[in-house]
């Protein structure tokens, strides 16, 4: 795909490329490479944040609805996505993420100070990740968003699953247990190794793409300097909404989505319960508990190193439905069979199988919307999804409080296959190779 630059170059007659040139595979070059790093690093920086935040606020007070403030704050930025995605399609993309974590960086110092002085609270850790999952959002937008901008097209897969297996791999197999230990040697550190992470970042993406502009690509060039404003901002979104209602490929997929965000918040709402404390049904002691994450990040991290395997034997469509097909089965598997062991396999499966399903279906994305629109596609999708999950996850608590753990289990199964059947019975490949885009 051809990158964006920051001054357009002369119209000359292009060379007829040699047989080389022509036949030589496209490969991931440098600029995803240092994309790739700023992913990792501020991956890294998120997940000693998240792992490490509540374990500074189970020092400051032991009541879990208290706690589940800070939870609750980090949720709320993501209900503004569609705007974060407007933005991003309004805006230099690169230019964007510097300034959001410049600002992230800034604020985790900030952080590392107050803790310094002693003064921190559980309502000023809630501030603290409030303002920095807002700024999450609009670094994730912009983040999917430059993909195209920095990958070949062949090769958006790959990109994708390089990013998703970075994401899975500095936050949860090597974030968290940094958190923990740094947890130990003072709460301070919980913010100032992040921040270090966070420079780190904002040098890497400002010198590794000097000289380039990542703006979107636009309809008609020169169009924003005469309509800019409130009235653009709201055509845009609706254009954004509209085409994803009536796109047939992606309005089936973007509605399981919803519906399937919404059970699986019912099912990881209460996951502790089911898995941890003298009457879980799965009875692992706790400290236990945090590496059955570990082991679903191992599955995730597996699936992105073999996608591009799996696409030469399943087109991208039929692929990303047998892997979300699978959690639906595993859930009832583990209610069949619930054991230590069993939990083992099926967090494997699981993280394998959900990394398939999410690749393939943000590949898909990136190929039927156009470049312009790419920020406000992801927004969207972001605001609604995290929308229903605080409903999903208040509707599986109820579940599980008055009818039981394998209710709740064999419920969210039967959602989940109601929600994937929608695109099966409405969707063929060949529905997605006429309807991708050549931006």
């Amino acid at each position: 795909m051809p990158q964006d630059s920051a001054t357009p170059s002369p119209s000359i007659p292009a060379e007829t490329p040699s047989p080389a040139e022509d036949t030589a595979a496209p490969t991931l070059g440098r600029d995803f490479r240092i994309h790739l790093g700023t992913v990792a690093l501020n991956a890294m920086a998120g997940g000693i944040l998240m792992a490490g935040v509540p374990l500074v606020a189970a020092t400051l007070t032991d009541s879990p609805q208290e706690i589940s403030i800070i939870s609750a704050a980090t949720q709320l930025p993501a209900l503004i996505g569609i705007l974060a995605g407007l933005v991003v399609d309004r805006t230099d993309r690169r230019r964007l993420r510097l300034i959001t974590m410049g600002a992230r960086t800034g604020l985790v110092f900030g952080a590392t100070a107050v803790a310094l002085t002693g003064n921190l609270t559980v309502w000023a850790l809630a501030v603290l990740m409030l303002l920095y999952a807002l700024g999450g959002v609009f670094i994730a937008a912009a983040n999917s968003a430059m993909v195209p901008q920095v990958a070949p097209r062949p090769l958006l897969a790959t990109a994708n699953s390089r990013i998703q297996g970075a994401t899975f791999v500095f936050e949860d197999i090597v974030g968290a247990p940094i958190a923990a230990v740094l947890v130990l040697a003072g709460s301070f550190w919980i913010f100032g190794v992040p921040g270090l992470f966070g420079i780190l970042a904002v040098l890497l993406l400002w010198s590794g793409l000097r000289g380039r502009s990542f703006r979107a690509p636009q309809e008609e060039p020169g169009a924003d300097d005469h309509t800019r404003g409130i009235i653009k901002a709201a055509r845009d979104i609706r254009e954004g909404l509209r085409f994803i209602l009536t796109h047939r490929v992606l309005r089936p997929i973007f509605t399981m989505s919803l519906v399937a965000n919404f059970a699986s918040a019912a099912y990881f709402a209460v996951f502790v319960l089911w898995m941890t404390g003298p009457d879980s049904p799965i009875g692992v002691p706790a400290e236990v508990f945090p590496l059955y994450f570990t082991v679903m990040a191992v599955g995730a991290v597996t699936a992105t190193l073999t996608i591009s395997q799996l696409l030469k034997l399943l087109p991208d469509f039929p692929l990303m439905m047998i892997g979300f097909w699978c959690m639906p089965f595993l859930l009832i598997i583990q209610v069949i069979w619930p054991g230590p062991w069993v939990m083992v396999v099926v967090m494997l499966l699981l993280g394998y199988s959900l990394t398939v399903g999410n690749v393939i279906a943000m590949t898909l994305a990136q190929k039927l919307v156009p470049g312009r629109m790419l920020g406000r596609f992801s927004g969207t999708a972001q605001t609604f999804s995290s929308g229903l999950a605080p409903v999903g996850a208040l509707a599986g608590g109820l579940v599980a409080e008055v009818f039981g753990f394998a209710v709740l289990h064999i419920a969210v199964a039967a959602v989940l296959g109601a929600a994937l059947m929608y695109p099966i019975l409405t969707v063929r490949q060949r529905d997605v190779d006429a309807l991708e885009v050549d931006q």
